[in-house]
This record gives structure tokens, sequence and C-alpha cells, in this order.
């Protein structure tokens, strides 16, 4: 299911002149040329929290001018538009200068858009190439990926390509239909028999270990295709937490320990190699009411790690991987469910 976020019109100005062999000589300065930009996205992770974007977000755009030819990736540079920010303000979203569609019938332009432009973890690369993206480098950008550290810091990476796109009809928008380009990862817990009265399992903490915390992801082949590179960096990430109890009042029900800050991650196929595997990491208190005592109740801590699930072995791009941690008082098990990132739990 998407979402619809509307755009309105862009206000006008005047287009800045080009010159050389990237001079693009049909344009008009008309208002129905004025190229206008909408958004389909799907359901927001928790690093947005929206179903809609609101004032001051922006997200970014390459374009290209390819006149009559289709857009060829190994070939076309940036000319018409690079790294554009587009703006939502309150009247709609803006950008300047405001640019306009060819004039001539049948020429083209590509489009490709990211989102955020904060760029947080984010490097542009040449295709193929370590080497820092120009606007005279060819074909859409490579983008190098670091996760960030922290659940509540990791950014929702999306991605939406439009190409050999020819002036609309009327004043139609160009409407970009936003992907997920990071796995979204939730972790669920719940108990295997429902708890006595006097005794509640509290959740302390939960960890993902030996996961891939970069990767780059590329644009290939002559149609629009995206895969990841060799993942690297094997590292552990950390929530924790307050106040989440696995009471008597919950018996068996799965409570989401994510729900304030799911796991954004790269998709990765997940390490079965002995000592480095994918693996959870728990920690809970197992504390039970005794009035007979001094403090009327006794906490034991445990922690207890878990290799991921065998299915899946690998995340993808724009899927969402709820793994769920039943928990007895002698043992701990993991299992997992996969469905698309619109899906709703």
């Amino acid at each position: 299911m998407k979402t619809n976020l509307f755009i309105a019109a862009l206000s006008l100005v005047v287009l800045a002149g080009c010159s050389g062999e990237d001079e693009i000589d049909t344009l008009v300065a008309k208002s129905d040329n004025a190229i206008n930009f909408g958004t389909y996205v799907g359901k927001q992770t928790k690093a947005l929290e929206k179903s809609e974007f609101t004032d001051n977000d922006t997200f970014g755009v390459f374009a290209f001018y390819t006149k009559s030819e289709n857009y060829d990736n190994t070939a076309d540079t940036p000319n018409f538009m690079y790294d554009q920010s587009i703006k939502k303000e309150t009247a709609g979203w803006t950008y300047n200068p405001v640019k306009y569609w060819p004039n001539t019938s049948g020429e083209k332009i590509t489009f490709f858009a990211y989102y955020p432009t904060t760029k947080t973890g984010m490097t542009f690369q040449n295709t193929g190439a370590e080497t820092a993206y120009t606007n005279a480098s060819k074909g859409f950008p490579d983008i190098k990926f670091v996760v960030q550290d922290k659940a509540t810091e990791q950014v929702d990476l999306m991605y939406s390509t439009l190409l050999n796109k020819e002036k609309p009809a009327s004043e139609t928008k160009i409407e970009f239909d936003f992907a997920h380009a990071l796995s979204k990862v939730n972790i669920k817990a719940q108990m295997q028999k429902a708890l006595n009265s006097e005794t509640t399992v509290n959740i302390k903490s939960i960890t993902l270990n030996n996961i891939y915390n970069t990767n780059t992801l590329k644009y290939t082949g002559s149609t629009p295709s995206w895969g990841w590179g060799n993942a690297s960096n094997g590292v552990t990430y950390t929530i924790t937490l307050t106040n989440t109890s696995l009471a008597t009042a919950n018996g068996t029900t799965a409570i989401d320990i994510t729900s304030r800050a799911s796991f954004l991650m790269v998709p990765q196929t997940l390490s079965t190699t002995t000592g480095k595997e994918a693996s959870i990491t728990i920690t809970y208190d197992v504390v039970t009411k005794d009035t007979n005592l001094s403090g009327e109740s006794t906490t034991i801590t445990n922690t207890v790690t878990k290799q991921i699930a065998t299915e899946p072995t690998a995340w993808a791009m724009n899927k969402q991987y709820v793994y769920t941690i039943e928990i007895s008082l002698t043992d701990v098990s993991v299992d997992s469910k996969v469905t698309g990132w619109t899906a709703i739990e």
C-alpha cells in the first residue's frame, strides 16, 4: 500500500543559462513547461515515523538530458540537474532554479532521486569505482552506505529512478515512486507459557551480533536494477530497554521490542562462519515476588545468545524481517517472518 504525498505546483524563477556542449537550447521558460514533482513512498520506518513528508523535508535529484536518445548509464552525465535539493514548504515542494521541459517533441530527461539529503553515512561514488561522483561523472551514482551505530539515529535510505521521460500532458507532475534500499529488522519477545502471578520477565537489552554495516548500492545493466556490492565490517547493534515486561497479563502475546526504533540494516548474507555467526543476544531479568524476603522479591539476570534463524539466510532491500524471541524460564528460541516493507505486522 502506498501513501500519496501531494506535491503542489512549484513556483517559477528564471532559468539559469548553460554554455558549451551542455547547452540545452530547446528549453523555454513557459509556465506550462516547468518541471513539477510528486512522490509516492511505502510505509515509513521509525527513522521517519510519519506517513507523509513535512515542512523542510528534502530529497535530492540528478537529471540527465539525452535529447532524442534513450538514457545510457555508461555514457550520460547529470547535465540537467546535479544533486538538486527539492524542499517541502507550506505551499508545496520548491527548488531553485526551476527547470523546464524540452520544447522539442521526443526529447527526453532521465531522473534519479534519493532520500535523505542529509547524506548521513552516504558517499556518492563513480560507477564501479571508489572515486568521488561529480557533474562530469557518467551514469547514476553508486552510494556507499554506512549504518549508524545507534538504532535511533539510523536513516531510511530511499531511491527512485525515472527513465526517458518526455514532457507530460498539461502540468502533470513527475511522480517519484521511492523504494526502501535497506532491510528493516524488528524484534519481538514473548513467553513460551504464561507466567504465574508472582513472576515477571523484564527485557533489558537486545543485541544483533556480527552484522555487516557497510555496503554499496549500485546501478547496473541496461535497465534499472539495483544490487549490493560486497558487505564489510561486521559489528554489533544494541537497543537498551526500560520498563519492557513480559508480565502475567501479557501471557504468551508477543511484544514488539523495537517499536520505538527498528534496526535499518544494509542488505547482506548473514554470516554462518564459526565464531562469527550472525546472532541475537537477549538480556532479561526474572523477578519473583516473595513477601518473606526483606526486599520482597528476588531478581535473576540471564543473558542468552542464539544464532539468527537459518531461514532466511539473507536480508534483501525493501523487506521487513520480524524475529520473535520465545522465552521459557529454562530456554530461549528464535523464529522469523519475512514481509514486504509496506506490510503492517
